[in-house]
């Protein structure tokens, strides 16, 4: 069973990324324990991040809340 698509893609490729997760929560019922998705690219650039809680995909960064890139990503 495919996936529906309004408009097929025009083009797709692999690319290498930095994938991590990390846990996030102080376990209260507002800020449950869970596991987030960042994903970066090789210079250290987000890509995409995945939040449960707080709704869109990039929402744990919508505060300025994103972590400095370490030297091993610069």
């Amino acid at each position: 069973m495919g996936v529906p698509c309004h408009l097929p893609p025009d083009r797709a490729e692999v690319i290498p990324v930095i994938a991590l997760s990390a846990a996030r929560g102080d376990g209260s019922e507002g800020n449950p324990e869970r596991t987030i998705n960042l994903y970066f690219s090789l210079d250290g650039r987000m890509l995409a991040c995945y939040d449960p809680l707080n709704g869109p995909p990039d929402g744990f960064f919508a505060n300025g809340r994103a972590p400095q890139p370490t030297k091993e990503m610069t």
